[in-house]
């Protein structure tokens, strides 16, 4: 990896590369947030809950990708997050 003092590019990417992963906390704690037993039951009832989810994978999917594409451009390693996007991908809502 590159040192994060090398180059002013290379401090802003690491920044960017910190709002992503800030961004995907922010989604999950969206997507967790409790619900009523009605709202479930309409959720379900209308498959709203099925498009809720896919349309949280592909969010996370999207943010995963900048990830691992400015972890390449500084070098990073970007193994894990990978692994997670292959996770992500196999996911069926």
């Amino acid at each position: 990896m590159k040192n994060i003092l090398e180059s002013p590019d290379t401090l802003a990417i690491v920044a960017e590369i910190d709002y992503y992963y800030f961004l995907i906390e922010e989604a999950n704690k969206k997507f967790n947030k409790p619900i009523t037993g009605i709202e479930l039951m309409i959720d379900k009832a209308t498959g709203y809950d099925k498009e809720r989810t896919n349309q949280f994978r592909k969010t996370l999917i999207n943010y995963v990708r900048q990830i691992i594409k400015r972890k390449k451009k500084i070098e990073a390693d970007y193994s894990a997050d990978e692994k997670f996007l292959e996770e992500l991908k196999a996911i069926n809502p």
